[in-house]
């Protein structure tokens, strides 16, 4: 297909056919029918059929998929409404908390980190993320 002066591919996704597969086991079983069921308010983000822009690119690989753009109000507002269903332990994977940085000893910010990791070592998890940042002092 020749698309405004360009050479374009129309795929019937074969990625999407034989990656999907592989992939549906690692979503939650309830989130997997937003993917691919005919009734999902969120179907058209996830086509079955897109153009490649080549854009002399010689292979496929190489080219840039043209793909809806997502309404990120629509996709959450159908995320969110599977939330209620989770399970404790997926509702905690879901939920923001403290990252973890590791510092080698060598570091130059090392002796400032741990100062505030051993001055913070009291505090909850959830007390640490609502906790104020601090600048370290390099």
């Amino acid at each position: 297909m020749v698309a405004a002066g360009q050479v374009t591919l129309l795929y019937t996704s074969v990625w999407y056919l034989t990656c999907l597969p592989y992939l549906l086991p690692l979503l939650h079983l309830i989130s997997r029918w937003l993917f691919d069921d005919p009734e999902s308010p969120i179907l058209d983000f996830y086509p079955k059929k897109f153009l490649v822009d080549m854009n002399g690119k010689r292979y496929a690989w190489q080219g840039v998929a043209l793909l809806p753009f997502i309404d990120q109000d629509r996709l959450l507002e159908a995320t969110n409404a599977l939330l209620d269903q989770l399970g404790e332990e997926k509702v905690f994977m879901n939920s923001h908390r403290t990252e973890v940085m590791y510092v080698h000893n060598s570091h130059p910010l090392a002796p400032g980190i741990s100062e505030l990791a051993e001055r913070n070592a009291d505090l909850t998890p959830q007390q640490r993320a609502d906790a104020p940042g601090e600048p370290i002092d390099t």
